[in-house]
């Protein structure tokens, strides 16, 4: 069993899939070769009939099928691996869920934005008797504004 991260898909926020692999093996008597591939087949079947498309959590996408490949084969046994996987995104879609990473928690912990007020000090004109260039320590403009929750 493994796990593959991609990227975050997103600057501000984690939105990154996840992919859960796993494997399984199948380990057949060898000593009748024909039978031992008439089963081979019919297991591999088998398998994909209760794995592929099956939802292994509601966080995750149906599992699908990712290969196999015969592992080993003597005289006496066969052994074939079959590789699954399911995938599921790390990072959550919306700020009522809960929190799945630790930047999703630190956000949860802040108060709520109400609102803001901007004060503006004018770079020009600036107070010749002050410092020039740049703001004079005036301010020229104040705004606020509320938000409705």
């Amino acid at each position: 069993m493994a796990d593959i991260a991609s990227r975050s898909t997103t600057q501000n926020a984690t939105s990154s899939t996840i992919r859960d692999r796993f494997e399984v093996v199948l380990l057949l008597d060898a000593t009748n070769p024909q039978q031992t591939l008439d089963q081979l087949h019919d297991l591999r079947a088998e398998l994909w009939r209760a794995l592929v498309g099956f939802k292994p959590g509601a966080e995750y996408n149906p599992i699908q099928y990712d290969g196999g490949e015969l592992v080993s084969l003597d005289a006496t046994r066969l052994l074939y691996r079959l590789r699954f996987f399911a995938e599921f995104q790390l990072g959550r879609n919306l700020p009522s869920q809960p929190a799945e990473t630790w930047h999703e928690r630190e956000l949860d912990g802040l108060p709520s934005f109400t609102g803001v007020t901007v004060r503006v000090d004018a770079i020009d004109p600036a107070d010749p008797n002050l410092q020039r260039p740049g703001p004079d320590g005036r301010l020229e403009l104040t705004f606020s504004g509320e938000l409705k929750q």
